[in-house]
């Protein structure tokens, strides 16, 4: 997130988005530990869904001001 937010200061507020996501990312890697439950797999995917948008809408800004010049 910090990359992104040299980039573009407004990928700061998906920061929270980002954090939780995280988490789904580290917990796989040890199985005995998975806590995982199907709330949390909505929860991920709501998460995941805004994170794309917000990049998809950042690199449509970014094409349409490209085909401007």
């Amino acid at each position: 997130m910090e990359i992104c937010n040299i980039y573009n200061k407004d990928f700061s507020i998906l920061s929270s988005n980002a954090y939780i996501l995280t988490r789904y990312a580290v917990l796989p890697r040890y199985p005995n530990e998975l806590g995982i439950t199907g709330e949390d797999m909505k929860n991920a995917i709501t998460n995941a869904k805004i994170i794309e948008e917000f990049v998809l809408k950042i690199i449509n800004k970014s094409s349409e001001e490209n085909t401007e010049v």
